[in-house]
């Protein structure tokens, strides 16, 4: 396996790219794949997702002598018969991520209590190094975003919490930029079970977790990402998205079936 940073210049269709790359040449046998576009930075890290669906979000820990870290990624390449499967991370190009990529010898990653993977960075300095300052290049040379129209405010129940929404929009409603990280803890206050699930950028609902009456669940999530709370049968009772300095979140709002009449 060899360490190698090229420029793509010819693809009309993404844009000018900078790619680094731990591979065996000539062949689709790829361990790491790093992509630095005028939008973004990302990097890519082989690992056995098992049955995951593609884009599931995950938190990948990474661990080594000297550098420690918990990031929020997602599941990407299940769908390839050849190529990457793995974990995708979004970063900026001054994360420590990328220091510690060109200065040790190899880190360990992992999905929870999963089995680890080791990465080796044997030789890896000078390919890095070129990828950092012509990903830099190239983000200082990209002209600036045409700025957007402000999103629509969605809609919030009345005296409800900061960060809760009411599913009437929740078609409309989908996750957007990754940036901004916090860490939310969810407890289960309602009336009965509660399904967790993440909106994903492209508005599709992707199951998280089951919370049982009176539980809490900790996630690792984003600024401007949407989750769902459903019930039993997987209808939209309440959302979130959450806000800045929220820790936690505490689910309130009862399913329609409760109450006077619906017993």
């Amino acid at each position: 396996f060899e360490w190698e940073t090229w420029q793509d210049n010819a693809s009309s269709k993404n844009g000018r790219a900078v790619q680094l790359v731990l591979h065996v040449p000539e062949t689709d046998n790829i361990r790491f794949q790093a992509t630095c576009r005028s939008g973004s930075v990302s990097a890519h890290l082989g690992y056995n997702t098992g049955k995951r669906a593609e884009n599931t979000p995950v938190s990948l820990n990474i661990t080594s002598s000297r550098y420690n870290a918990a990031m929020n990624g997602v599941v990407r390449g299940t769908k390839q018969e050849e190529g990457l499967a793995g974990v995708q991370l979004t970063l900026r190009i001054d994360d420590p991520f990328w220091a510690n990529l060109e200065e040790l010898s190899a880190f360990t990653y992992t999905i929870g209590i999963e089995p680890p993977a080791r990465l080796d960075l044997t030789g890896s300095g000078p390919a890095v190094r070129k990828f950092i300052d012509q990903c830099r290049a190239l983000l200082a040379s990209a002209p600036p975003a045409p700025k957007s129209a402000p999103a629509p405010a969605m809609p919030k129940p009345a005296g409800s919490a900061a960060g809760s929404l009411t599913c009437k929009s929740s078609r409309a409603m989908k996750s957007r930029e990754s940036r901004i990280p916090v860490t939310v803890t969810f407890n289960n206050k309602s009336d009965g079970y509660r399904g967790l699930t993440w909106i994903n950028f492209q508005g599709q609902p992707v199951d998280f977790a089951n919370l049982d009456q009176g539980k809490s669940y900790t996630v690792k999530t984003y600024l401007t990402h949407v989750w769902m709370f459903t019930d039993g049968p997987g209808n939209c009772i309440e959302m979130f998205t959450p806000q800045s300095g929220m820790t936690r979140f505490d689910i309130t709002v009862p399913s329609p079936a409760f109450g006077p009449g619906n017993d």
